[in-house]
C-alpha cells in the first residue's frame, strides 16, 4: 500500500509536520519513516535528505507485503492428516497479525503463524491467509488445496495362468480424490515392481501377489492381496519319418497327461491340421520345421517342434531333339543320385544318366528316365527324338507373326547337324533383315524393331552333318499378316 512519509530532524519537532501532512492529505496513513521504521537512524535520515535537497521531506513508497505457505517435503494432504502450513510471508515491516482461513468451516485461526490442521473429508479446499504487516498494510493469499482420500487398491490378472507364459497384471485401483501415480506390487515379502501392469513369469503351483497404492497427495491404500494357481501345459510327444517328396506320411501325437482337448499342426510348408493323428505331404524338398500345438481342459497349453527332411528328385531328361539315321545322340539326365531309361532300345547302358543312344532309320522315339534315390525316391522325365533318314536342314515354307503364340518365330529345322553356321533372311530388295548363328534363335517378322510386310522373303542356311560335310540350302518363304 502507499504510504505517505514525513521526515523530520531530531532537532525539529516532527508533530508539527505530521500534522501539516495530514491536513494535505487526509487519506494517507503518516508515519515518521525514520524514527519508526529505522528507528531514528540519523545516517538514514542524512541519505533521505541529501538525495532530495530538502531538510523536511514528504514521501511516498510502495511497501512489499507478499504472503506466502509452504509445506515440509513429503508433507500429506490426506483426511485425518495433520497438515502443517509453514508461513513464508515476504514483508517490508514486521508482521503483526496472522489469520488464517482453511475453507473447510472450521473457526479462523487468529493464533499460530504456522498452524497445523487436520481435514476430515476429501475434496478442493480455498485456503485464505491475511497477513498485517506492522505499516499497517494488509494483503491476502487465496489458494486451493486438493485433500485426498485414502485409495482402494485393486487389481486383475491375465488368463489362463500356465506355466511359461508371463502373467499381465492389470491395475484397478481408484481414489475418489486425487491421483494414484505409484504402485507396490510385493510377492513373497519382496517389492518386485513399481509399474502400473508389470508383467511376471511365476512358476507352477501357488502364488499370493499384493498391492499397495498411493496418490500424489501422499495417500496410500490399505494392501490388496490375491492368490491363484499357476497350472501346467500338457504332457505330449509327437512322431514322424522323414521321408520323400509327394508321399503320405505318418504324423502321430502321444497324450501323456490325457486331459488335450485340441490340436494343431503346422508343416512348415503352409500346410495345417488340425486332429491329432494325421496324413500330409511334401510336394517340394527342403528340411520343415513340423510344429504341434496341445491345449488341455485349463486352457494351458505346449507346443513342440522338430525338423523334418523331405527328400525329392526333379528328373530332367533333356530337350527334344532332331537327328540323322545312325547319328549317335548323347544322352544327359540329371535331377537324382541315380538313373534308369526305358524303353532301352539303342541305348549303351540303360542305368547311367548319360548313354549314348544310336538309332537307325526314321522313327520317332520317346525315351522315359526315372531319377531316384537310395531311399526310393523317384520321379520321372521324357525326351523324345525324332530320327531322319538323311542330316538336314529344314526351311518351312511360311510363318504368321500375329502374336498368336503359333508359329510366330520363323526357324530352320535341323536333323543330323553337329554344326549349325548360319540362317539369314533377304527382303525382295536383297536386304538382311534378319541374321543368326545360334539354332535356337528365330526371326520375328520385323526389321530394326519394325514390323515387315507380308510378302516373299529369300532364306539360306548351312551347317555340318554328324560326319563333318557342308550342307547348304537355299528356299523362300511367305510372311503372312
Amino acid at each position: 500500500m502507499e504510504i505517505g512519509t514525513p521526515f523530520a530532524s531530531p532537532e525539529c519537532g516532527n508533530k508539527n509536520i505530521i500534522g501539516l501532512c495530514r491536513r494535505l492529505f487526509p487519506a494517507c496513513r503518516y508515519k515518521d519513516f525514520v524514527a519508526d521504521v529505522f528507528s531514528g537512524d540519523p545516517l538514514v535520515f542524512w541519505g533521505f535528505t541529501g538525495s532530495t535537497g530538502g531538510f523536511n521531506n514528504l514521501q511516498k513508497f510502495k511497501t512489499a507485503l507478499n504472503p506466502a505457505y509452504r509445506f515440509i517435503p513429503g508433507q500429506k494432504r490426506c483426511i485425518n492428516e495433520s497438515i502443517a502450513f509453514f508461513d513464508s510471508t515476504i514483508s517490508f515491516t514486521p508482521v503483526v497479525k496472522m489469520y488464517w482461513n482453511f475453507g473447510d468451516g472450521s473457526p479462523v485461526d487468529s493464533v499460530n503463524a504456522n498452524p497445523i490442521h487436520t481435514y476430515t473429508a476429501g475434496g478442493d479446499y480455498t485456503v485464505t491467509q491475511k497477513v498485517i504487516g506492522a505499516d499497517g498494510c494488509e494483503a491476502t493469499n487465496t489458494q486451493i488445496l486438493t485433500i485426498g482420500t485414502k485409495p482402494v487398491a485393486n487389481f486383475g490378472y491375465s488368463d489362463p495362468l500356465c506355466t511359461g507364459v508371463p502373467v499381465s497384471f492389470s491395475d484397478s485401483s481408484f481414489a475418489t480424490f486425487g491421483t494414484i501415480n505409484n504402485w507396490s506390487w510385493v510377492k513373497t515379502g519382496l517389492l518386485w515392481s513399481s509399474q502400473q501392469n508389470p508383467v511376471n513369469s511365476l512358476g507352477l503351483g501357488s502364488h499370493t501377489i499384493k498391492l499397495v497404492a498411493g496418490t500424489d497427495a501422499g495417500c496410500i491404500s490399505d494392501t490388496v492381496s490375491k492368490t491363484f494357481v499357476v497350472q501346467p501345459g500338457p504332457d505330449v510327444n509327437f512322431n514322424f519319418n522323414d521321408n520323400c517328396t509327394n508321399t503320405a506320411i505318418g504324423f502321430s501325437a502321444n497324450d501323456v497327461s490325457g486331459n488335450v482337448t485340441t490340436w494343431a499342426w503346422t508343416f512348415g510348408d503352409g500346410g495345417v491340421s488340425s486332429t491329432k493323428d494325421t496324413i500330409y505331404k511334401y510336394s517340394i524338398a527342403g528340411i520343415f520345421p513340423v510344429q504341434l500345438k496341445a491345449t488341455a481342459a485349463n486352457g494351458c497349453n505346449t507346443t513342440l517342434q522338430k525338423d523334418i527332411i523331405i527328400y525329392g528328385t526333379q528328373a530332367f531328361a533333356g530337350n527334344d531333339i532332331s537327328v540323322a539315321s545312325g547319328q549317335p545322340v548323347q544322352l544327359q539326365a540329371s535331377g537324382g543320385d541315380s538313373y534308369e531309361w526305358s524303353p532301352a532300345t539303342g541305348l549303351s547302358d540303360p542305368f547311367i544318366a548319360d548313354p549314348i543312344a544310336v538309332l537307325n532309320g526314321a522313327q520317332t522315339i520317346t525315351y522315359t528316365v526315372r531319377a531316384y534315390t537310395a531311399r526310393g525316391c523317384e520321379s520321372f522325365d521324357d525326351i523324345t527324338i525324332q530320327v531322319f533318314q538323311a542330316p538336314e536342314i529344314y526351311l518351312p515354307g511360311a510363318f504368321t507373326p500375329d502374336g498368336s503364340g503359333l508359329n510366330d518365330v520363323y526357324r530352320a529345322g535341323l536333323a543330323g547337324i553337329r554344326d549349325f553356321k548360319y540362317l539369314k533372311i533377304f527382303n525382295r530388295y536383297g536386304q538382311v533383315v534378319f541374321s543368326t548363328t545360334d539354332p535356337t534363335k528365330g526371326w520375328d517378322g520385323t526389321y530394326k524393331g519394325k514390323n515387315q510386310n507380308s510378302g516373299v522373303y529369300v532364306v539360306v542356311a548351312a551347317g555340318l552333318d554328324h560326319r563333318g560335310l557342308v550342307i547348304e540350302r537355299r528356299s523362300t518363304l511367305m510372311l503372312i499378316r
